[in-house]
């Protein structure tokens, strides 16, 4: 089972027990592990907003782009 659309503080509490996170299917990148890498933003030092990066490829998605698929484990 899926779930997406969720927040930023859901989606950082899946990956902290473990879940899988992968790209939701409503993106180009469906199905593939996805990760949280976040990097500062080098124009101002703000947070990254799309610290969620394709595992293995350059890129990445906005939190609304993220599904956590339940019972299964990275």
């Amino acid at each position: 089972m899926m779930r997406d659309f969720l927040s930023r503080t859901e989606l950082l509490a899946a990956l902290q027990a473990g879940k899988r996170l992968e790209a939701g299917p409503r993106t180009d990148f469906a199905g593939e592990a996805v990760e949280y890498a976040p990097r500062a933003d080098e124009a101002n030092g703000h947070p990254d907003f799309y610290p969620w990066r394709i595992v293995g490829r350059p890129d990445r998605l906005p939190r609304t782009g993220v599904a956590v698929i339940e019972g299964a484990t990275r």
